[in-house]
């Protein structure tokens, strides 16, 4: 299976996105966040969402032979956790007592981090299915392991 060039694009800056993200609610302790990051934060995931809504899930009509089996299976998890992503984002935004605090940064970024690895693995199954791959698998990938002992 392969992804068009466009969709492959969308998918390494989104991802690169996330992982910016990612990097900075996790270089900061819950007290640290500040209300300017908070709002910025908010814009940002706004964006992703609205992003991933009109490139990725209004165009999957028109890519239905991109858009089957794993791949899309793992656009549905991208889209349930940047609905989720946002409401983690709402109660991390309200805490107050510090342990609160402290369970809902990292539950945000646990989730940043979750959605980062389903849009890199959109790419890599994209990068590992037959059709695409020039070279022959590392013997060491699971896929390579379970095709050897078959």
């Amino acid at each position: 299976m392969s992804l068009s060039l466009f969709r492959q694009q969308f998918y390494t800056r989104f991802s690169e996105r996330l992982h910016r993200l990612t990097d900075e609610a996790q270089s900061l302790s819950g007290r640290e966040i500040s209300a300017e990051a908070t709002r910025d934060w908010m814009v940002f995931l706004r964006e992703l969402q609205s992003d991933f809504q009109s490139e990725i899930v209004a165009a999957a009509d028109g890519h239905i032979e991109e858009a089957s089996g794993r791949i899309r299976s793992l656009e549905t998890e991208i889209f349930r956790v940047l609905k989720l992503l946002e409401t983690d984002f709402l109660f991390l935004k309200s805490a107050k007592q510090a342990q609160t605090l402290r369970v809902r940064h990292q539950q945000f970024c646990d989730r940043l981090a979750a959605a980062t690895s389903y849009s890199q693995a959109v790419l890599t199954f994209v990068d590992i299915a037959p059709s695409s791959s020039k070279e022959p698998p590392d013997e060491t990938t699971p896929e390579a392991t379970a095709r050897s002992s078959s």
